[in-house]
């Protein structure tokens, strides 16, 4: 049986669970989200992080002025600002391939959460756009000017991403992860299909979003017998309060519907992807066409007030939490409990619960309220979350798909290496010679044309690493500490001769712990995974590049095994060369590009 986790929080709106395909659990409650985050290295299967999303700046919510009565509300500018709804976006929106939290509040603004950092520090958290003010509704005449109540959003809705739409083989596309859209509804009844873009999709550096498609959403009159004048103007104002979304049918559409206050609509809509549809915006590649609106369904959902029906192993678990309030309140059985909210991820699902006396008046304040999270899965003798598992890594395979990469014909045909692609190509062929997998014979041509490639390059002649290397595709398993020294003397001359030559290109780093040192030290290579100046000053080497990371704050880590890398978003080349859209892109952006989760794994970085 899986943990419940007790958070020491109040609830604030039904559907308050969302959970994200990395397993990240987020949790409506008040004026916070609280989440639960996976925790890798440890025996408690969480971690817990909430922050605050109620407070805003005057730039992002604009005192109003008094309104007209068309558009006057019962007064969403003198909310509590209290969590409405939550959900996660598909992965790779955020940073390191990461899920963006949309957060809807009662003051009817929506906007998108992120962490740039650790995703466990709650002081990571950001908020990074606001969306109403950017919904345009198409052919509007004055956009500048709309009414209130089309920028005031009921309800949204990510669209799933069809696996087909990706181009994950594709280097720097902009639809690497697929299109991020969603469905967003107004107060005048209408509805936005809008895609997103963010630092991390494409060439775009900032947050935006862009209107695919507006739609107005006729809903049918509901009829009563002599309505008494409140419900006859309360029928006149219905709202979306809900969107939902299907499965694609073969990529081509995807089934969508809308709920109101008794009635359900449904539509079909179709993704059709250009050439652009927006010539002016690289990430905007595809269109919402063919809306079919279809009549309205009416349907009578009586088992939707009916008592839900809980698993065995959920129902067990609730009794037992009835049975103990009970107990520590003095109520014996008069007991209840209410179910806030329901998630799933894989094989898992999570239920939200609360307990209140059923008979008598609940006093509380904030600090004595608590919810229940409740977790089941379809496999019972399943006792933890896949976080929890051991993760079996094949460094070989992956160091061996690492130097594949970087040593691969495409690299052969570079003319024009920066100064880091050279210290990447030179420090693969260090750690080829002391892979075990790589000392065969074929791969001597392959080896030889490289080192030609960076004698081309630099104009430094490089004959005694041929030697080497040939000498290490005949040495035995036996001899394995034999190349290790041979490499570090050979590194260690090539560093020197390297300060004695005219040329500006380097192979190597030197330690910037020795600066008083009449000679610069050079850090040698003797590991694939540490490196050591003569002076013994410690680096870690990336697991990616195998160089060493030689400045405090530049690396980033695999959340999962804790594998170290340099952060390219940090490395000066990288970013100079990012923001030159006109530049072919270099080896090393190819390499963190094709490898933005953990090679090894399978995790996601953490900075």
């Amino acid at each position: 049986m899986l943990p419940a986790a007790h958070i020491p929080v109040g609830i604030s709106t039904q559907n308050c669970l969302a959970w994200s395909q990395d397993g990240e659990l987020a949790l409506a409650a008040g004026e916070e989200v609280y989440l639960l985050l996976p925790n890798h290295n440890d025996s408690q299967p969480w971690n817990h992080v909430r922050f605050q999303v109620n407070r805003f700046t005057v730039d992002e919510w604009p005192w109003p002025e008094p309104a007209s009565f068309k558009d006057m509300s019962i007064g969403e500018e003198q909310a509590l600002v209290t969590v409405s709804a939550i959900a996660w976006s598909p992965c790779g929106l955020a940073k390191h391939r990461r899920s963006v939290l949309a957060v809807l509040t009662s003051n009817l603004l929506l906007s998108l959460w992120t962490s740039y950092t650790d995703p466990t520090d709650p002081e990571s958290w950001e908020r990074v756009m606001i969306v109403n003010y950017s919904l345009i509704p198409e052919n509007s005449t004055t956009p500048q000017k709309q009414s209130r109540t089309s920028q005031r959003i009921r309800s949204m809705a990510w669209i799933p991403i069809y696996p087909e739409h990706a181009e994950r083989q594709t280097p720097f596309s902009t639809r690497k992860w697929g299109v991020f859209l969603m469905a967003i509804t107004d107060d005048e009844n209408g509805v936005y299909f809008v895609n997103f873009v963010s630092p991390f999709t494409g060439p775009s550096m900032v947050w935006d979003v862009q209107t695919l498609l507006y739609k107005r959403l006729a809903l049918a009159a509901q009829p009563k017998q002599r309505p008494s004048l409140l419900r006859l103007k309360m029928s006149e104002n219905r709202f979306i309060d809900r969107v939902t979304f299907g499965t694609w049918n073969s990529g081509e559409y995807i089934p969508v519907t809308y709920h109101t206050s008794g009635d359900i609509y449904h539509d079909t809509l179709n993704l059709v992807f250009g050439p652009p549809l927006l010539a002016t915006v690289e990430p905007v590649i595809g269109k919402i066409d063919n809306f079919q609106e279809n009549e309205v369904q009416q349907l009578r959902m009586t088992s939707y007030l009916s008592p839900p029906t809980l698993s065995p192993s959920i129902e067990i678990q609730v009794q037992e939490l009835k049975k103990t309030y009970g107990a520590e309140h003095k109520l014996g059985l008069h007991v209840l409990s209410r179910i806030w909210g329901c998630a799933s991820f894989e094989n898992f699902s999570a239920v939200c619960i609360t307990i209140h006396p059923s008979r008598s008046i609940e006093y509380s304040i904030p600090a004595e309220e608590f919810a229940n999270v409740i977790f089941d899965s379809a496999h019972p003798e399943q006792g933890k979350f896949p976080w929890q598992e051991p993760t079996e890594v094949d460094e070989s395979m992956a160091r061996q798909t690492i130097l594949g990469t970087i040593l691969n014909g495409t690299t052969l045909e570079m003319s024009n290496l920066s100064d880091l692609d050279i210290k990447i190509i030179y420090s693969a062929l260090c750690a080829s010679m002391l892979t075990e997998s790589l000392q065969q014979p074929r791969y001597i041509q392959l080896w030889s044309g490289i080192l030609h490639l960076l004698k081309n390059n630099t104009g430094i002649d490089l004959e005694a690493e041929q030697m080497i290397l040939k000498t290490t595709s005949t040495k035995s398993h036996d001899a394995k500490q034999q190349i290790v020294d041979v490499v570090r003397r050979t590194t260690e001359l090539r560093g020197k001769a390297c300060l004695l030559s005219s040329s500006t290109k380097h192979f190597l780093d030197h330690c910037p712990i020795c600066t008083e040192a009449e000679e610069p030290k050079v850090i040698c290579f003797e590991s694939l995974t540490e490196a050591y100046c003569p002076q013994m000053h410690p680096f870690a080497r990336c697991a990616l590049t195998f160089l060493p990371i030689t400045e405090p704050g530049f690396s980033k880590q695999c959340a999962t095994c804790d594998r170290e890398y340099l952060n390219e978003r940090l490395h000066h080349e990288i970013l100079h060369e990012s923001n030159l859209p006109e530049c072919p892109p270099s080896l090393a952006r190819v390499l963190f590009d094709k490898f933005d989760v953990c090679p090894y794994c399978g995790g996601k970085y953490r900075d």
